[in-house]
């Protein structure tokens, strides 16, 4: 999973164009329907893919 995290971190910086992008996806050693959802940009299928959240939330609650 930390090939996965990184190479979001580096798609986030803007280090890929978008021949490179799809390089870097296939290379990955990771399992197909990660690849996949990196592929076609599917955010809920990597997150069930990587057993991330299905959703997450923050409150911000002030004093009264």
């Amino acid at each position: 999973m930390s090939n996965v995290i990184r190479f979001l971190e580096q798609a986030a910086q803007g280090r890929y164009g978008k021949s490179q992008m799809e390089a870097v996806i296939s290379s990955l050693d990771v399992d197909p329907t990660v690849r996949k959802a990196l592929a076609e940009g599917d955010l809920e299928m990597l997150a069930n893919s990587i057993g991330g959240r299905a959703a997450m939330r923050c409150m911000v609650m002030t004093p009264d």
